[in-house]
């Protein structure tokens, strides 16, 4: 952010709105391009869950969707915690995600990262949700829907997990995609050579 300020892009912006001679509500914008807003959503500071819960709700058999919101309500923000931290709605939003992509799309490459991504958020801080449920009963309904999932028993076990659940899966590009992001931004492997030869083999059939 602090890169931006200094930026001659931002420099020529301030310039703009101090020429600007209307006090309209683009003379009042500083931000006309949402970079500050979209800084604000990935360091946690703007709160956009209730969106995501209603739209994701609302999607059942899209795929992508379910994915994209178990990464927004489990991956880690900036201080190391997620949003599913703050309250139980927004950790019951991710496993219902998950829950959706378990039953009803086990055959898109989005399965592979939205359950690989929150098994690894369950293992980390399954134990301190149970404060953030705040309820013996409901927690213990919770893991076992968790169980019922899946999930492993360590990080190094979702890993295994990914790779035989893609076994399943028809090779295609999308897949060999997920994999080199799930293992370069979830289980930090530079080197995802797994899923650099899955990439490889699959880019050469739909060449040929």
């Amino acid at each position: 952010m602090d890169v931006y300020k200094q930026s001659k892009e931002y420099e020529n912006l301030m310039k703009e709105l101090q020429k600007m001679e209307d006090e309209d509500e683009y003379k009042t914008d500083s931000d006309p391009d949402g970079f500050f807003t979209y800084g604000d959503l990935v360091e946690g500071k703007l709160d956009i869950s209730d969106f995501v819960i209603k739209v994701a709700s609302k999607n059942d058999n899209a795929p992508e969707l379910q994915g994209k919101a178990i990464k927004f309500f489990v991956g880690p923000l900036a201080d190391g915690k997620t949003r599913a931290h703050s309250s139980a709605s927004k950790f019951f939003a991710a496993l219902r995600a998950s829950i959706n992509l378990h039953e009803h799309h086990k055959n898109h490459p989005f399965y592979l990262s939205g359950l690989a991504y929150f098994f690894a958020f369950w293992i980390k801080h399954g134990a301190e949700i149970k404060a953030v449920i705040g309820d013996e009963r409901l927690y213990e309904v919770a893991a076992q829907e968790v169980k019922s999932l899946g999930c492993p028993a360590s990080i190094e076990d979702v890993r295994k997990w990914v790779y035989e659940a893609s076994a399943k899966i028809p090779v295609n590009i999308r897949v060999a995609h997920e994999l080199i992001k799930i293992d370069i931004r979830l289980f930090s492997q530079s080197n995802s050579q797994d899923a650099e030869t899955l990439a490889t083999e699959t880019l050469k059939k739909h060449i040929a």
